[in-house]
């Protein structure tokens, strides 16, 4: 749509509204030419850019910024993506010195040191598993008292405190812990329903309504492994920062409980995206941007992304989350030997 010098003056407006939030007006940008251009020359250009819609004037006395629909076609056009330096990724791979068995754990401490090192809020999702259950075990801290324990064949460690509403004999819990791996193992996440369980707790004769509370414990365990989820770590950050205030900030806690994000950012996702929030449901949500990235971890497909103002340093963000993405598959994929 745009070439030469129009597309010139374009990149310059929307660069100085990313760094400054300021309009800016044709005598600033007579540098850029070298003075080779008149200031009426830059003014018609920048009346033929508001005419398309790309740039708008705030102020009668003001100079331009760009608009929604300009910032778009900055992303899509225009926008130079920075090359991290050798510090900026030794910084982003010092996130991840730490050890968490748990795939969907460690994806959510490591989103949290990364809104930290940004000061953006970090949004992301745990997607469903191609798992099976490789086996179950048993902890008993106290009477009446367990710690089911569920490992996935993809190395997932999931735990859930069951407290008996009646005392299990010993006997009952004996069996359960020799038996129960010759009924679950190697049976899919996705198959642990209701009607599974009932049929494992028939399977086990005298002992299954006895310890019904602990093959509940394991469905819900099951069923938490193999679920879809998003989250959010960081969004204090948005109002640290003035990026947010509580209304927008309760619009954004919406999007990431509701299912919008899911049609936005779907499993098959790939790559990059840039959402405006002029392009989300809520209206809230208009002074921010996502950014998300689509990324494979421990058999899983999942996403990152950073949630900030609309006019961030995309060029700056983008390949820090890029990279983040990278060594958090391969921290977790070493963490996995």
């Amino acid at each position: 749509m745009l070439s030469g010098r129009k597309q010139q003056i374009f990149f310059s407006i929307v660069e100085n509204y990313i760094e400054s939030g300021e309009p800016i007006g044709s005598k600033s940008l007579l540098g850029i030419f070298a003075n080779a251009v008149s200031s009426a020359t830059i003014r018609n250009d920048m009346a033929y850019l508001t005419e398309l819609g790309l740039i708008d004037q705030p102020h009668t006395s003001a100079g331009r910024v760009p608009t929604l629909r300009g910032i778009r076609y900055y992303l899509d056009n225009l926008m130079e993506r920075k090359v991290l330096s050798e510090k900026e990724k030794a910084q982003i791979d010092s996130i991840f010195n730490f050890s968490e068995p748990d795939s969907d754990r460690f994806l959510l401490k490591a989103s949290d040191a990364l809104s930290d090192m940004l000061s953006l809020a970090v949004i992301g999702r745990t997607a469903k598993a191609e798992s099976r259950i490789d086996r179950i075990e048993l902890l008993i801290p106290a009477p009446n008292m367990f710690v089911v324990v569920l490992i996935t064949t993809n190395k997932e460690v999931k735990s859930k405190i069951c407290v008996s509403p009646y005392p299990i004999s010993k006997d009952a819990v004996s069996f359960f812990c020799e038996n129960i791996n010759k009924y679950l193992s190697s049976a899919p996440l996705s198959a642990i329903n209701l009607s599974y369980i009932q049929s494992v707790a028939a399977n086990m004769g005298i002992y299954g309504l006895e310890l019904s509370p602990l093959l509940s414990a394991i469905a819900e365990l099951a069923k938490g492994a193999e679920e879809e989820r998003f989250f959010i770590e960081g969004e204090a950050n948005l109002l640290i920062g003035g990026i947010a205030d509580r209304q927008i900030l309760k619009a954004v806690k919406r999007l990431v409980e509701s299912g919008e994000l899911a049609a936005i950012f779907p499993e098959s996702s790939k790559g990059t995206e840039i959402i405006l929030g002029s392009e989300l449901s809520s209206p809230y949500l208009t002074p921010l941007c996502i950014i998300m990235t689509h990324f494979e971890y421990g058999g899983k497909k999942g996403s990152v992304g950073l949630i900030g103002s609309v006019r961030c340093e995309y060029s700056h963000l983008i390949p820090c989350l890029e990279y983040f993405a990278e060594s958090f598959s391969k921290h977790f994929a070493e963490g996995e030997k």
